[in-house]
């Protein structure tokens, strides 16, 4: 009843891109081409409609942490493709995050603590910065410090990174990853992959553009917070697939 209440219904330049891509989908197989179409069509929606206004609205309250002494700002831009939610259920299988309210892309702010923290473990030559093994007994660390344990939390708060607003349409643009063995990597028993195989095209969605990052505490602790970032983001990347360049972004401090 629902599916045939909302067959009628056009995308346009009101389209919400969230509940377009959870709600309104036609009838019939769910291929992948019709997954590639439904991507393609949130390629064309547009900004919505007081968003701009949103977005300065997060500016100005990160301007007034910075002159309060309570935290700092950056512009982080994408240098070529990111993929953000490609784990998250959904109807094309390959998700994508899109903020709940205004539909745009968005990196949640658990997503950078966790890239931050992982750039400390990996790339800090100081063992101060590594992550604590299970069960592990130790002194409060530098890391301990910054990003919380189970007894006392962070000193740095994350906040979700919203896309920055350009253009008329948001920065989602379609994508493809192809399986090239499908029979071995499914199945109890794989087959052995061969040059006969066919490969399974998957379309999912990717994102290009600038996002606010606007981190909250101690401003020696964010400044620590912002350099693991800027590493992490330039050298490992964020989101999904980095092992094949998704995700490198550059991050420009901002001033008040």
């Amino acid at each position: 009843m629902r599916r045939a209440c909302l067959a009628g219904i056009a995308h346009d330049a009101t389209t919400h891109a969230g509940l377009w891509l959870d709600k309104y989908i036609e009838g019939g197989e769910f291929d992948a081409p019709r997954k590639a179409a439904l991507i393609q069509e949130l390629a064309r929606t547009a900004v919505p409609a007081g968003y701009a206004d949103f977005v300065q609205s997060l500016r100005r309250d990160a301007d007034a942490l910075m002159d309060s002494g309570s935290g700092l700002s950056a512009r982080a831009t994408v240098a070529g493709r990111m993929v953000v939610g490609l784990g998250a259920k959904g109807v094309v299988e390959a998700g994508i995050r899109l903020d709940h309210t205004w539909g745009v892309p968005v990196i949640p702010g658990s997503a950078l603590k966790g890239l931050a923290a992982s750039t400390a473990h990996l790339l800090v030559a100081d063992p101060g910065w590594r992550k604590p093994g299970d069960g592990e007994v130790r002194a409060p660390t530098a890391f301990d410090a910054l990003f919380g344990t189970t007894d006392e939390q962070g000193a740095v708060a994350f906040h979700d990174a919203y896309w920055i607003p350009e253009g008329r349409t948001l920065p989602i643009h379609p994508d493809v990853m192809t399986v090239h063995h499908p029979d071995y990597y499914q199945g109890d028993e794989p087959t052995a992959p061969s040059d006969f195989d066919s490969p399974t095209p998957i379309p999912f969605a990717s994102v290009t553009g600038s996002f606010l990052v606007v981190l909250e505490g101690p401003p020696e602790r964010c400044d620590e917070a912002l350099q693991l970032l800027e590493h992490g983001l330039r050298c490992v990347g964020g989101g999904a697939k980095t092992s094949t360049g998704y995700g490198r972004m550059r991050v420009q401090r901002l001033e008040t």
